[in-house]
């Protein structure tokens, strides 16, 4: 078959790259470069280039368990860098942040840490406790963190300055709209990466070069595809059996299925002349998205004054939203950062590089409409993926959803095989 794809994101190009062995694949990409979230740019910082991930950049062998496959399936299993992820939370008001949190961290000569734990620390773990509990029992991904957290018999204090906070930055969105936030999503990247040890913090992983080098040897691994940048999807018409794919450059392309893997709204628009697809179009509808502002930069201006209190991740809780900071500095010995700059008050005073994303909310309603989606796959020869399909929004629902169309459309590819666990 010959198969169009909208998109050269992961999941776009994870797609192609399973589709390929089996079938002829022409990938679309509105943008001047692939990899859509996982965006690397390089950085020169004191005559050494640093390469960093303005986007998607952690990987976890434990809880993405398929994208850990795929890098090795690729080739990339050796570049692999363990980063321990320590998180640091502080509330500014009208003065100097207060840090309420200071998580613990593996120690190092160069590195001397002062975790801040204490009553804050206390309610982190009884809404852990509470929300393994959930897991357990199997509680409904629609019930919404304020659900969760209300009930627990923590100070109001650390509901509202720091749980909520915690779970909202993982988001980028305000601190109400994460009280509506599906529970379990919010929590899945607390219970999926414990910690090693009780003065340890959790060990996830970077590529050394970058999540751009994994989406590079994707693209790189398709042998029977067409893969144009700069060229999105313009317009989908029906013709007989198959489908007429017009670009953006006025091109048709004639093709037996479409797999849409672009964000809700885009898919949305691109299915509106179609007959048939009010449903699957209010469907992708239900996704709300925030938009963020990520910046690159060697100031640490977000950063608390003593340095024993900083972390991989600094969460800066002001004016009801909370944005972080990662420190490049445990993963690579950079001293480079990259901040959640959408609400900041100031900009960084010495940036390398900046970016804009849309990052899901996933509430009840998104939970609702993936479930409709998931029955709408392959209705008129179209089909869907991306993260917004599967689990929560990361790396490994966007890889998910790939593997899911690709087994509808070539069950014997061999790749298939080695993403099997």
């Amino acid at each position: 078959m010959r198969i169009a794809i909208a998109g050269a994101g992961l999941a776009g190009l994870s797609t192609a790259w399973l589709l390929d062995p089996v079938h002829q694949t022409i990938v679309f990409e509105k943008e001047p470069r692939l990899g859509g979230h996982s965006h690397t740019v390089t950085a020169h910082v004191d005559d050494r280039e640093i390469l960093v991930d303005l986007g998607a950049q952690h990987i976890s062998t434990t809880a993405f368990p398929t994208l850990a496959r795929l890098v090795e399936a690729v080739g990339l299993v050796d570049d692999l860098v363990p980063v321990p992820l320590s998180t640091t939370l502080q509330v500014q008001d009208t003065g100097p942040p207060e840090v309420l949190f200071a998580g613990p961290h593996t120690a190092t000569p160069s590195w001397p840490r002062t975790p801040v734990l204490g009553s804050a620390a206390e309610s982190l773990a009884t809404l852990v406790t509470r929300a393994v509990e959930w897991e357990t029992h199997d509680a409904s991904w629609e019930r919404t963190l304020d659900e969760l957290v209300e009930p627990l018999e923590v100070p109001r204090m650390h509901k509202d300055r720091f749980l909520y906070p915690l779970l909202a930055s993982f988001v980028g969105c305000d601190i109400t709209a994460a009280k509506e936030m599906s529970a379990r999503a919010a929590m899945a990247f607390v219970l999926r990466v414990p910690p090693a040890g009780p003065d340890e913090a959790p060990v996830w992983h970077n590529l050394e070069h970058g999540l751009g080098s994994l989406t590079a040897a994707l693209a790189a691994g398709l042998a029977h595809s067409e893969v144009h940048t700069g060229r999105g999807v313009h317009q989908v018409r029906r013709l007989d059996d198959q489908l007429d794919i017009t670009d953006t450059l006025g091109h048709h392309h004639r093709v037996d299925r479409l797999v849409l893997a672009v964000p809700p709204g885009q898919a949305a628009q691109l299915l509106e002349p179609l007959a048939g697809t009010t449903a699957v179009r209010a469907a992708f509808g239900a996704f709300d998205y925030v938009d963020v502002t990520v910046t690159a930069h060697t100031d640490a201006t977000y950063l608390p004054a003593d340095r024993r209190l900083w972390s991989t991740n600094t969460i800066t809780v002001r004016n009801g939203w909370a944005e972080t900071t990662t420190w490049y500095g445990p993963i690579n010995g950079a001293h480079v950062f990259k901040s959640w700059t959408t609400h900041r008050p100031e900009p960084p005073r010495e940036p390398l590089g900046r970016a804009d994303f849309r990052q899901l909310r996933l509430t009840p309603a998104a939970i609702r409409a993936r479930a409709h989606l998931h029955y709408a796959q392959g209705d008129g020869n179209i089909h869907f993926a991306g993260h917004y399909l599967q689990d929560i929004d990361s790396q490994e629902s966007a890889l998910t959803s790939a593997l899911t169309t690709a087994q509808r459309l070539a069950p014997e590819s061999p790749r298939l095989k080695e993403l099997a666990p």
